[in-house]
């Protein structure tokens, strides 16, 4: 199981992140790397507000507000996952923009 720092690190994204020849892409790398670690953070703290509203909704019979609370708990675990993936995303794609020849 990776931790979190693991996760948000561009450099364990298994792609060159060569921020020589761009002025401030280090700077960048840097808030990119904090935006996904809040995103995540975020992310936990969208699915326990959304998991207090189904129960509520549960336990008070009232359906709409249940149904809320479930459509909430899974699209925060959604997006935590294209947080999680997003870094194996960018390197498929340029793994497949390389193998095309123009």
């Amino acid at each position: 199981m990776q931790s979190i720092y693991q996760l948000v690190d561009p450099k364990n994204a298994g792609y060159d992140t060569n921020t020589d020849t761009i002025p401030g892409a280090e700077k960048a790398v840097g808030i990119v790397s904090g935006l996904r670690g809040w995103g995540l953070i975020l992310c936990v703290g969208a699915i326990v507000i959304a998991a207090i509203i189904w129960a509520f909704g549960a336990q008070s019979q009232n359906q709409a507000q249940a149904t809320q609370g479930k459509k909430g708990v899974l699209i925060a675990i959604l997006c935590a996952a294209v947080i999680i993936a997003a870094p194996e995303l960018v390197k498929w794609g340029t793994g497949f923009g390389d193998g095309i020849k123009g």
